[in-house]
């Protein structure tokens, strides 16, 4: 990918700049056509992105002196201190020259009013990139109606490009492995503590509001008492609350409650094929790592039906639980899925998601003239 520069913004361990470095590292980007701020920044950081991106032009090999395209994974959450920053670093990029964007934490009508910021940042973004990657059909469309109502933007579209979120391989082999592990085991496990041996039904990722973690919760009213809650992750920055009202409310309902915070790339996968039954249930959702990561881990979650889920259904069938979205509904699936674990195991046939070296071809291609 002569030519083309990336920009990583953001601490190693951020979603965004994990799927970043997966993309990178599948299409074998060295390292010298990478610039990696491992951080998040703000306006006054633009100065030293921009002598960053003239030294790696420099370093081109390139019989012009135009300088090179530069890809960027962008949330405004990392890549400014408000949506505000976040479109002036961009804007800067785009005046020294051509930028390409994969957008992350798109404004949804969910978001409520203090939204409107943001909706007019991602639309600045949009009028500012030669052009855009968004990882869902639902995300094209909520693309669509920021581009609606933020405000200034021009007439022109940026063309906009669906890449689905990839989905590394993983070995099969290893997924029978941990079935018959699971099975001598009988899909127990304990807390640290040792107070609990019991079933678990996990949820993956951060906790924020609209995850989903007080309605898995719920779900598990009236299945038998060793079936308790596994939260894979610990809380988003500033809801470490939701934690304490998470262990007040398992308390309260007799569910034994764990919680692992932070989860090392190393572990995570056995820990995904080894829960009892894996539930993706966030009430508004665009692209998700975590849906990815059960994906990876050969792993059928019983999952909330919205807009994205239904797509990822229809892209994948089979490499989902779908149930309604329906507290009920979630609670069903669940019960069915502890009756028979065999149905959150992925079917080797099923192909969830694009493999990151073509992720990261679709994504990196360059756009017309």
């Amino acid at each position: 990918m002569t030519g083309l520069h990336h920009l990583v913004v953001g601490p190693p361990g951020h979603g965004v700049v994990r799927y970043a470095e997966l993309l990178l590292a599948a299409a074998g980007v060295p390292d010298l056509r990478v610039l990696r701020v491992p951080r998040r920044i703000g306006a006054d950081d633009v100065a030293a992105l921009l002598a960053g991106l003239a030294a790696m032009d420099d370093d081109a090999p390139t019989t012009t002196r135009a300088p090179a395209r530069v890809h960027v994974h962008v949330t405004d959450h990392l890549l400014g201190r408000s949506p505000e920053q976040a479109l002036q670093v961009v804007q800067a990029l785009a005046r020294r020259g051509p930028v390409s964007l994969t957008l992350h934490d798109l404004p949804q009508p969910s978001d409520g009013t203090p939204a409107t910021r943001r909706r007019d940042c991602y639309a600045g973004l949009v009028e500012a990139a030669i052009g855009v990657v968004v990882s869902s059909d639902h995300e094209a469309a909520l693309l669509d109606d920021v581009i609606r109502t933020g405000a200034g933007t021009r007439a022109r579209r940026t063309p906009v490009r669906v890449v689905p979120l990839a989905v590394p391989l993983v070995d099969r082999a290893d997924d029978r492995a941990d079935d018959r592990a699971d099975d001598s085991a009988d899909d127990r496990a304990a807390d640290p503590s040792g107070s609990w041996v019991g079933r678990q039904v996990a949820v993956l990722g951060w906790v924020y509001p609209g995850k989903g973690h007080a309605e898995v919760l719920a779900a598990l009213d009236g299945l038998p008492a060793d079936v308790g809650l596994r939260v894979l992750g610990g809380a988003s920055p500033g809801h470490d609350d939701l934690l304490v009202d998470l262990a007040a409310d398992a308390r309260g309902r007799g569910r034994a409650l764990q919680v692992d915070g932070w989860i090392a790339d190393d572990v995570l996968p056995s820990l995904l094929r080894r829960v009892a039954v894996p539930v993706f249930a966030p009430r508004h959702v665009s692209a998700s790592a975590s849906l990815t990561a059960w994906a990876s881990a050969g792993r059928r979650p019983v999952t909330r039906r919205s807009a994205y889920t239904e797509e990822v259904h229809r892209r994948a069938p089979g490499a989902l639980m779908l149930v309604d979205d329906d507290p009920a509904a979630l609670a069903e699936g669940i019960r069915v899925a502890l009756a028979d674990p065999g149905l959150t195991r992925l079917d080797p046939a099923v192909v969830p998601g694009p493999a990151p070296a073509e992720a990261a071809r679709l994504s990196f291609a360059g756009w017309g003239p």
